[in-house]
């Protein structure tokens, strides 16, 4: 009768250990998982960067704009997080103006070197202003980063800008601040890059 219990003590024991392990061995087999080549997550789009409001050399839309781009619009946490490392920007002597008018585009769209980007605000402010922009790609992974002091003159500003991308549609995000009100404008739009 002991030769069939001292087995089952065993199988009975190798099951207990079994079944004490299993979460730890989940765990470790989830932790190993192939998560496929190096950088693939780097090339699922997550934001769509196909439709370009298309500008001529000299600020002319060319096709019907669709969607909302280059207006007013809230920013998700993580569309601000792009901005976090220029936060430290100085925001000394800016102020912010009466209201910011109508959107402007970037111009040229589709652009092969340089493009400008104007800005207009109500017509009796005249001060300084801080841009910040951010150009992502699909992956909302940021290409470039800047920001710029923008010197506004009877409520017109505009600055060119001539970045190194590879050829291809990306998003340019941009903020303005003011020193009483950091961030006080969101936007974004979709630009193209063909050289």
């Amino acid at each position: 009768m002991k030769l069939f219990t001292l087995p089952d003590c065993f199988t009975l024991r190798f099951f207990k250990s079994l079944l004490t392990s299993l979460p730890l061995l989940l765990f470790l087999i989830s932790c190993s998982k192939d998560n496929g080549a190096p950088g693939d997550d780097d090339l699922k789009p997550i934001i769509d960067v196909t439709t370009i409001w298309a500008t001529s050399p000299f600020g002319v839309p060319m096709n019907d704009y669709v969607g909302k781009q280059w207006e007013s619009k809230p920013f998700s946490i993580e569309e601000m997080q792009l901005f976090a490392s220029l936060d430290t920007t100085n925001l000394s002597g800016t102020i912010k103006p009466t209201e910011v008018t109508k959107p402007r585009v970037v111009y040229p769209n589709p652009f092969s070197n340089t493009f400008s980007f104007p800005f207009s605000f109500n017509k009796d402010f005249s001060g300084n202003v801080i841009l910040r922009l951010v150009i992502v790609d699909q992956s909302l992974k940021p290409v470039l980063k800047n920001a710029v002091r923008l010197s506004v003159d009877s409520g017109y500003a505009a600055i060119a800008l001539r970045p190194d991308l590879a050829p291809g549609n990306y998003r340019l995000y941009y903020t303005l601040s003011a020193q009483s009100s950091p961030h006080f404008f969101k936007s974004w739009g979709n630009i193209q890059y063909t050289p």
